[in-house]
This record gives C-alpha cells, structure tokens and sequence, in this order.
C-alpha cells in the first residue's frame, strides 16, 4: 500500500525548516542574502565549503577512526576520509528522496538542489568535534572530570545542574556545535556563521546535558550543545519550529554514518590483518542458520558468488582476492542497507515530521538484523582487539595527563597573572589564540562561572588536537617539566 503524506504539512514544514538566517544575519538585524535557495551558490551550497575548507575539518586527518596511532597501513581511514564517506553516502540518499520521491518536498525550497546539500554537509561535519583517540577520548576526558571531582568536592561550586553534566559527560557532538558556532573565529565569535537550517540538521541530539533520556528517545540518549551554546540552539528552535525535535535530515546522516561504520571498519581490519573475509561471512552465516534474514541472506550470496569467481583466477594472491572480495562485501553491504534505511525514513516519513518517531532509521528497517550483525562482528572482533586497547590507552593516558597539565596552568595564569611559574605560562601559550579569545570573551560577559569559562578553555584546546599532536605536546610538556 503506498503512503500517504500531508501535502500541507510539507508545504509548511520545509521552507522554515530550511532556514537561511545566520546567528549574525539576526544580530545585525538584517534579512539574509537574496536567492538563498538559487543562484550561483545557494545559501546551503555556502555551509558545505565553509566546513570543507575550515581547519578544523582538515584536522580531522590525523583523528582516530578505528586505530589509532596508525603508520603501517596508510589506506586505514582516518576520520577525514570517514566523513568524506559518509558524506557521499548522505548525499547518495538526498538524490534517491528528491529525484524518485519528490513528493516529499516542496518545490518552494528548490530540494532537488538543496536537501542533497545539508546531508552532504553534515556527513562531513559530524565529527569534527570529536577529541583525538576516537570515543576513548571521550571517555579520557570524563573520566578525568569525575577523577577531579572526588579529589575536589567544590570543583563545581556555582555550577548549575546542566554546566556540571557538560563535563561529566562530556560529548564530541556538543563540541561541533561549539567549533561551528563558536570556535572557529575568523573575525568575530559566530565561528562559520551556518545557516539555522544547517545548524539544525547537524544536530544529531536535541537535549543539553541535564536532560539526557535514552530511554524516551534516542535523538536524546546524549547531549546535543553545552551550555554555552545555549542562546545559538534557541534561535535555531525560534526559526526552525522545532523544539526539542529532531530534524528530519539527521535520521539521514546517522543512517549512513552507522552503515559506513559497521561496514568500512570490517573493511579496514581485514586490510590491517586483523581479520579476514573468511571470518565475516563465517559470523554471518552461522548467525543465519541460528536466525534466517533474506537481507543477511542477499549479502552472503552475492558477495560468495563473487568470491567463487575471483578464487578460480590463479594470478590472484590470497591479499588480493581478500582485497577484492572485501569491496565486493562493502558494495553488496551498503546497498543493501542504503535501500532498506530509504525505504524505512518513507514509511515513518509523517511520523518524524510530526516528531513521533522515536527510533533509528537501521533499528526499524527491513536490514535491521544486518546492521546489528555487523556492529556485533565490529564490536567483538575489532573494537576489542587487544592493539587496538593498548593503543586507545596510549590515548587515555595522554588525554588525563594533558588535561592535569592545562589545568593547572591555567589557573596558575588566571589566578597569578604575571607572577605564575615560567612553565604555567610555556603552557597556556600553547593553547590556541582563537579558544584563549573566546575564553577571554566568556569571562568579561559574566554569563558562566569563570572556572566553567577555565574548564572549556581546556577540553576546547584538547578537543582541537589531533592523535599525533597530542602525544607529541604531551611528551615534551612531561619533559619541559623536568
């Protein structure tokens, strides 16, 4: 049975949904440019360069996507080359929506160029927040702040219930907000100055810190912004219509970074030898026999008839034919789950315009079963291989003793000024001039606690490094301290 859409909630919803203001088209009161959805480069077609060609964004090279630290195998994904890819993937499924289902967008917002444009945007900038080491970076800096805490039992003293939770759970989707709004000074504080409607669609969770609630919604199983960021969201929420809502784009883009997760980073472990094709499809298979899925079914099947072909070729070495067979998986894979999440966000299409979808796209859809093998293969297999734990707690330890190192520096610089120790001031001045001038900004506002304002001074410096930055800074902080 085919679905029915509300043609006027369409027409209603989209055009203030893709809003073309920016933070400072509203505080110089003014309209934003003309032709926002057309001409040369469309208001949106502007958001996508300016991620592209920011610093932030070409850090991203030297960020961990699975291994860190990683030399020998130089075709391993970083995560600049996963969010390219993921990118590519958000926009394959924007072109699919606006060319075979135009219905579900109104001409007004001129979609067949504009929505394949913010899903590519927001494929390339949704983890540009995320600090070095991957997750255990994450994980580095909250453990460090709960450490500090029981040491410190006033560490948070004047802190608001929501101010304390941005560091004990500290998240990398927040951070982006921060870079893009924030950050990434050029001459002003209004970081890349995006569109609201760019800003919305990248928010991959719609709650702050004190909110979090899993269980009532994912889009809300962590924090969204810090609350520093606070008046940003609300004027996102004011133009945007949604409030506490998820836009309907990020379903999207968190479809498509979850099938080049699970599936490249199978991928980039049979390159690295950690394991072998042989291994994946064994795990699909013997899972299949237990539980029978014709998607798991369609991926073995073409994928092994494929295998059967190359195998037979004698010039083939067994790294090429694992190479081959691997790309073949990848295509197979990602089709086969690409279809089902598109077919999934029609079905549920008038449900997350209304904000009743609670769910994502790969947990209700026809490949769901697929999708969950393979994070369970990714998870038991590779995320857990022991390189990989001893090289994320490299990370964990460079990340806890970096962050003790900035700390006491920066209160030393803060609280001494011109009589703190020659060490405290090498120190701060290696953090950037651009996370200092924000930091200098915040304090003369008055609107945050200053040791709020000293706190992200520093996950804002230690979120910007790379992997390699990171370790080198720390080593000779260690031995500058000697």
């Amino acid at each position: 049975m085919p679905n029915v859409y509300d043609q006027d909630l369409i027409k209603s919803f989209w055009p203030k949904l893709m809003c073309p203001v920016r933070m400072k088209d509203i505080a110089h009161k003014r309209e934003p440019l003309p032709n926002a959805y057309s001409g040369a480069r469309t208001a949106f077609e502007s958001d996508h360069d300016r991620i592209l060609f920011s610093t932030p964004f070409r850090r991203l090279i030297d960020k961990t996507q699975v291994f860190p630290l990683e030399k020998k195998y130089d075709t391993i994904r970083r995560r600049l080359t996963h969010s390219y890819e993921v990118s590519s993937l958000a926009r394959s499924f924007g072109n699919d929506l606006v060319f075979n289902s135009p219905e579900l967008f109104p001409d007004a917002i001129l979609p067949q160029r504009n929505i394949p444009v913010v899903l590519a945007t927001i494929g390339l900038v949704h983890d540009m927040g995320n600090p070095p080491f991957g997750h255990e970076g994450e994980s580095a800096i909250q453990y460090w702040f709960r450490r500090r805490l029981e040491a410190e039992p006033g560490l948070f003293k004047g802190f608001t219930e929501q101010q304390q939770q941005d560091f004990l759970k500290f998240e990398g989707n927040a951070q982006t907000v921060r870079i893009v709004t924030h950050l990434q000074v050029l001459n002003d504080l209004y970081g890349l100055n995006l569109t609201l409607g760019t800003l919305s669609a990248l928010l991959k969770y719609i709650v702050p810190s004190h909110k979090v609630n899993k269980k009532q919604d994912l889009a809300k199983g962590k924090f969204g912004y810090f609350a520093s960021e606070k008046a940003v969201i609300d004027e996102i929420e004011s133009y945007t219509g949604l409030h506490e809502q998820r836009n309907p784009l990020t379903y999207i883009m968190e479809a498509c970074d979850d099938i080049a997760y699970s599936v490249l980073d199978i991928e980039d472990a049979v390159k690295k030898g950690v394991i072998s094709y042989a291994d994946i499809i064994s795990f699909l298979k013997s899972a299949n026999e237990e539980d029978p899925d014709e998607h798991v079914s369609e991926v073995i099947n073409r994928t092994s008839r494929d295998y059967g072909n190359y195998s037979d070729i004698d010039d083939l070495s067994y790294h090429e034919l694992n190479d081959i067979a691997m790309v073949k998986f990848r295509v197979y894979a990602i089709n086969t789950l690409m279809q089902s999440a598109r077919q999934a966000f029609t079905d549920n299409y008038m449900a997350i315009l209304k904000g009743e979808f609670k769910q994502d796209l790969l947990v209700v859809c026809g490949a769901k079963r697929l999708s969950a093998l393979l994070k369970k293969f990714c998870y038991r297999h590779i995320y857990r291989n022991r390189d990989v734990l001893g090289l994320e707690l490299q990370g964990f330890n460079t990340i806890t003793g970096l962050l003790d190192i900035f700390w006491e520096a920066i209160n030393d610089c803060e609280d001494k000024g011109e009589l703190a120790s020659p060490y405290s001031k090498y120190v701060f001045e290696r953090i950037s001039e651009n996370y200092r001038r924000v930091f200098h900004h915040a304090v003369q506002q008055g609107e945050f606690p200053e040791a709020y304002c000293r706190m992200q001074l520093m996950t804002d410096m230690l979120s910007g490094m790379t992997d390699t930055y990171a370790v080198t800074t720390y080593e000779d902080l260690l031995k500058r301290k000697q």
